[in-house]
């Protein structure tokens, strides 16, 4: 057995000590501990996950299914998957790097959605096998004055409630026309609002993203 300087497995090793040892199938019925268990072990999806600042590129090449933090990521662009060709690679590299900033894993993938990216389906597996479980990063409401209005335009507070919504792990529509999550109504509620004023602003807010603008 290989251990390494700070005395964990190898990455090899932790994918052998999964049961069964072969990445889980896109069924209906799969698994979810092996889902979870897999991309924990191969692509450490749950420290990536708990993470609420991650690069542009860490999260292109965790949308392409690659650990950052694997000794071989350099040659990453190069590589063909199943799901991602060198070229989608680059494509969705080049658009984080232009977004900038830094942000949880969860929210790089909305944007990525909302501009219809390609990415490896991995994560959206992942999220759907860990559920409830899948660690949230604080609200993103905007604060309020002293005097209660809030400081910000609709447009911002638009934002920051449908920021909300991503990160209370909702798989958001690319655009106002769809069906807004079931989840919903949670957020609504730690946001002190009701569920049909948030509604309002997701759609208008979803309406500005693809292209419609937002009234």
């Amino acid at each position: 057995m290989n251990v390494d300087e700070s005395g964990s497995l190898s990455k090899d090793e932790k994918v052998a000590a999964l049961q069964p040892s072969r990445a889980p199938a896109a069924t209906d019925d799969e698994d979810p501990d092996h889902v979870a268990g897999w991309y924990d072990a191969t692509v450490m999806a749950d420290y990536w996950f708990a993470l609420s600042a991650v690069t542009p590129t860490e999260a292109a090449q965790l949308l392409s299914c690659e650990n950052p933090h694997d000794p071989t990521i350099s040659g990453w662009l190069d590589v063909t998957s199943v799901e991602m060709a060198p070229d989608a690679r680059r494509k969705l590299l080049r658009g984080l790097e232009d977004e900038g900033g830094k942000r949880p894993l969860i929210d790089w993938l909305q944007f990525v959605k909302s501009r219809g990216w390609r990415h490896d389906p991995w994560i959206d597996r992942y999220i759907a096998a860990k559920g409830a479980s899948l660690p949230r990063h604080a609200s993103r409401e905007p604060s309020v004055a002293s005097g209660g209005t809030p400081k910000l335009t609709r447009e911002q507070r638009q934002a920051a409630r449908y920021q909300a919504c991503v990160d209370a792990g909702l798989n958001m529509p690319k655009d106002d026309y769809a069906r807004l999550p079931v989840g919903i109504s949670e957020v609504a509620q730690r946001l002190s609002i009701t569920r049909q004023s948030l509604a309002k602003d997701l759609k208008q807010h979803l309406a500005r993203l693809s292209g419609r603008g937002g009234r």
